[in-house]
């Protein structure tokens, strides 16, 4: 979202509306609930540098400092959450980075060869952003499972899930807290703050979402160094 004067006001007011507090307190029942479900070292928050994974990291940390955040590295991110996962780490958080194999569409895989799925095996329970807002799959599937809900591949909590993106963003400039200046990059080229994503550039949603037109305007050094190894990219253009 932008960081105009303006918008940093309706912020700070939306932050104390009694809608936005009310689900600030159940988020944090939900994650107490989920910490006493399993020991503390089991746990994980899935961090992507992005503002939801931010402010759950945030919240999750208010009960147990310790829980390490896992960065799944899908080889090509913007620069600016590189840097940002940085400051995270200098400010004492935990940030594991997990070299992540994964194929998105056809002509795409990262990190060719790693074996990602030992990081994750020694823990029971995921922290992740998932909100009901960001589309119709994840609202059934947040209808279907709830906030938290053990699965075959064991706990997964959801505190975010009946957030807006304006609670999120109300959170983040409220409690003064630091996140991922590719947002302002995307908001100055003109993408509005309901479609901001920071992440894997291939995913098949990402590109419907014009991904590659986004990355191109907003980083081209970048979408060069990315369709030089995949020139099928270049077709979403």
């Amino acid at each position: 979202m932008t960081t105009t004067a303006a918008n940093k006001k309706t912020l700070a007011l939306y932050a104390e509306t009694s809608a936005h507090k009310a689900k600030v307190i159940e988020s944090k029942k939900i994650i107490s609930s989920a910490l006493k479900s399993l020991p503390r070292k089991k746990w994980y928050v899935a961090f992507s540098g992005g503002k939801d994974s931010t402010v759950l990291f945030s919240l999750v940390r208010e009960h147990y400092s310790q829980i390490p955040g896992l960065w799944g590295d899908d080889e090509f991110y913007l620069p600016e959450t590189f840097r940002y996962i940085n400051r995270v780490r200098a400010s004492g958080a935990k940030i594991k980075q997990i070299k992540n194999e994964t194929v998105h569409t056809d002509w795409f895989t990262a990190n060719t060869g790693c074996n990602a799925g030992a990081a994750y095996k020694k823990y029971s329970g995921s922290f992740t952003g998932l909100r009901a807002q960001e589309n119709s799959y994840r609202r059934k599937f947040l209808r279907k499972y709830g906030t938290l809900h053990n699965s075959k591949k064991g706990w997964l909590c959801n505190p975010l899930a009946w957030w807006k993106t304006i609670d999120i963003w109300a959170y983040i400039h409220s409690r003064k807290i630091d996140y991922n200046s590719a947002y302002d990059r995307l908001s100055e080229i003109g993408v509005d703050f309901e479609h901001q994503r920071i992440g894997p550039y291939a995913t098949e949603k990402a590109l419907g979402y014009g991904q590659m037109a986004i990355l191109k305007k907003g980083w081209p050094d970048e979408y060069q160094r990315f369709i030089k190894k995949f020139p099928q990219a270049g077709a979403y253009i």
